[in-house]
C-alpha cells in the first residue's frame, strides 16, 4: 500500500495539470495558437535554462558509471534493431513505418521524464537523466534520420540530413547541454559568479519551475483523438510497444546486470528515459522527414494517457524491489 501511495502522489498531480489543459482547451480559453507558443516557450527557452541549470550546479556526472552509458547507449540502439525487423514486415506504407520504429526509442525524456524525475528523486535524480540527456539527444535524433532514411526511396535526401544534424547540435537543448558542461568543468568559477551576481541564478531557478506545469498543460490541450479507428491497429502495437514490452525489457535486462553495472543512481533515469511516453518533437521530426505526422500526434496522445498506468506499475515495482 505504501508503494502504491508514492506512486499515486508522484503521477497523479502530473495527471491532473494535463486535465486542466485539456479542459482549458475544451472550454476555449486557451486556443491552439497559444499552445503553440507555449510549447515554443518551453523548448526554447524554460527547458535550455532547466537543463543548463542543473548542470551547471550538479555532480551528476559523479553519480554515472561508465556501464551505465554503455548501458542505455546499447539498449536504445538494440530496441531500434529489434523494432526495424518487426516493423518492416508488417504491411503498411513507407511513411508509416518509420514513425512506429521512432517512438519504440524516442521517449519524452525531457517532458515527461524531468518532472517525473524530479518528482521522484529530486534535483539528484533530475541531474542524473540530463547527464543521460548528453547522449540521448544527439542518438535518437541521428537514429531518427536514419529509421527515416531506410524507408525512403531517395536515400540521398541531403536536405533531411543537414535538417536532422541541424536539429542534433544546434537546437536550444543541445547548446544548453553543452553550455551547461562547459559551467561544470569550469565549476569554481561559475560558482564564484553565480554566488556574487545572484540574479543569475535566482532567475533561472524561477524560469525552471516554470517547465513543468506549463509542459503538461500544453500536452493536455493538445488530447485530440482524431481519425484513430483508420489506424488502430497500429497505433495498438505502436503504443503496446513502447509502453509495455520496452520499459519490461530494458528493466529486465538492467536488473539482471545490476551486480555488473552500479545502476544505484540511476533507477530513476531508466525509468524517465525507457517507461516515458514518445516524444512531443517526434512530431516535428516527422514532419520534417516526410512521414505520417498524424500517425505521429496520434502516437503522442495515446501514449502520454497510457504512461499513466504504465509508469505507475513500473514505480510500485522498483520501488517493491528497494531500487528507489
Amino acid at each position: 500500500m505504501e508503494h502504491l501511495l508514492f506512486a499515486f502522489n508522484v503521477l497523479f498531480p502530473l495527471l491532473l495539470l494535463a486535465f486542466l489543459g485539456g479542459l482549458l482547451r475544451t472550454k476555449n480559453i486557451i486556443q491552439k495558437p497559444f499552445v503553440d507558443q507555449l510549447n515554443g516557450f518551453i523548448f526554447n527557452i524554460a527547458l535550455p535554462v532547466m537543463i543548463f541549470h542543473t548542470l551547471a550546479s550538479s555532480d551528476g556526472f559523479a553519480s554515472i558509471t561508465v556501464g551505465v552509458f554503455i548501458f542505455v547507449a546499447t539498449a536504445t540502439l538494440f530496441i531500434t534493431g529489434i523494432g526495424f525487423l518487426l516493423v518492416r514486415l508488417k504491411p503498411w506504407d513507407k511513411a508509416t513505418k518509420p514513425v512506429v520504429l521512432q517512438s519504440l526509442f524516442r521517449g519524452n525524456y525531457v517532458i515527461i521524464g524531468m518532472p517525473l524525475a524530479l518528482r521522484l528523486g529530486g534535483q539528484e535524480a533530475l541531474a542524473v537523466l540530463v547527464v543521460l540527456n548528453a547522449l540521448m539527444i544527439p542518438l535518437t535524433n541521428l537514429l531518427s534520420y536514419v529509421t527515416f532514411s531506410l524507408f525512403q526511396d531517395n536515400q540521398s535526401d541531403k536536405t533531411s540530413f543537414s535538417l536532422v544534424l541541424k536539429r542534433t547540435f544546434f537546437n536550444p537543448i543541445m547548446i544548453s547541454v553543452v553550455l551547461g558542461m562547459v559551467a561544470y568543468l569550469f565549476t569554481d568559477t561559475y560558482t564564484r559568479l553565480t554566488s556574487t551576481v545572484t540574479v543569475i541564478p535566482d532567475t533561472m531557478a524561477m524560469i525552471q519551475a516554470t517547465v513543468t506545469p506549463m509542459a503538461l498543460l500544453a500536452i493536455g490541450a493538445q488530447f485530440q483523438f482524431k481519425k484513430i479507428q483508420a489506424v488502430k491497429a497500429i497505433l495498438v502495437f505502436a503504443v503496446i510497444s513502447r509502453m509495455v514490452v520496452v520499459p519490461l525489457m530494458v528493466f529486465s535486462m538492467a536488473y539482471l546486470l545490476r551486480h555488473q553495472i552500479d545502476f544505484s543512481q540511476s533507477w530513476i533515469a531508466l525509468v524517465a528515459l525507457f517507461a516515458s511516453p514518445v516524444a512531443v518533437a517526434s512530431v516535428a521530426v516527422t514532419k520534417g522527414l516526410n512521414g505520417d505526422d498524424e500517425l505521429a500526434s496520434q502516437l503522442v496522445i495515446l501514449d502520454t494517457a497510457v504512461a499513466l498506468f504504465t509508469v505507475f506499475i513500473a514505480i510500485v515495482w522498483m520501488r517493491s524491489m528497494g531500487l528507489f
